[in-house]
């Protein structure tokens, strides 16, 4: 084992300090507990540039605490995971299988396996994003995606409410099609299936949704999430000089498409 007790030092002239503890180093029981301002550039030489590379930005973080095994980042619900603090994110961004987000920043409060999320706001493929509501999961499924390309059965939770001044789904669906991609970039390509293997329910708000050459004017819709599907509840929107009321469900199939109902 490895105990460090009471580590304090000032890094980018700001305090830091933390304690750690690792049982069992082939297979590592942890207890990490930490308070300061990190600079994320600093991270860059510990993170593998297949994984992200490109990051900067600041996250304060007070009374963190993360006391777990190393198997619990692969496990959902049987997760023995447990964590507290309260962060603050501000002008985050990395790149990632060729994909910049940028514009993070936000307040986040994280509690067990539920972190809470105030004014999120995340830019990524021309589209920004501001959340408020909570996610669970979110350590696992990272970690997954990340290291094993694949959700492994990990289900991000979302529930709250998602506003964007626009939305194109187009280029998303682009960035995820093999034949747009380098050798490179298709080697480390991440399925959109595992993306979207979250649950949940989300209010959504955007001024205007794009899909191939479809507009959609102040949309507003619930919709109820679970892995690979999306239920479309309500559907309110202006297009094509009238008005749209609907329902539908969204899917992926195993080879990347699209399914609208």
């Amino acid at each position: 084992k490895i105990i460090i007790s009471n580590f304090n030092c000032t890094l980018n002239n700001q305090p830091f300090n933390f304690r750690l503890s690792l049982i069992k180093l082939s297979n590592p029981t942890f207890d990490f507990y930490a308070n300061g301002v990190l600079h994320l550039s600093e991270l860059s030489p510990f993170i593998a540039d297949s994984i992200m590379h490109d990051i900067d930005g600041a996250v304060m973080f007070n009374s963190f605490h993360l006391q777990g095994c190393k198997n619990d980042f692969y496990e959902g619900e049987n997760s023995t995971l447990q964590g507290s603090g309260n962060f603050k994110l501000s002008g985050v961004e990395f790149r990632a299988s060729g994909i910049t987000y940028g514009n993070i920043n936000g307040l986040l409060k994280y509690e067990n396996q539920i972190i809470s999320a105030q004014d999120f706001t995340l830019n990524f493929l021309e589209n920004e994003f501001n959340f408020t509501g909570t996610i669970a999961n979110v350590f696992p499924y990272v970690y997954n995606l990340t290291v094993k390309r694949k959700a492994n059965d990990v289900v991000l939770g979302i529930n709250g409410k998602v506003k964007a001044e626009t939305f194109n789904l187009t280029t998303i669906l682009d960035a995820y099609q093999k034949k747009n991609l380098t050798p490179q970039q298709t080697k480390n390509k991440i399925n959109i299936r595992d993306i979207f293997s979250m649950a949940g329910n989300v209010d959504v708000d955007i001024d205007k949704f794009i899909f191939r050459k479809m507009e959609f004017d102040k949309l507003k819709t619930n919709l109820q999430i679970a892995p690979g599907v999306i239920r479309v509840n309500g559907l309110n929107t202006s297009t094509m000089g009238g008005n749209l009321l609907t329902t539908g469900l969204v899917s992926y199939t195993s080879y990347n498409a699209l399914n609208l109902k």
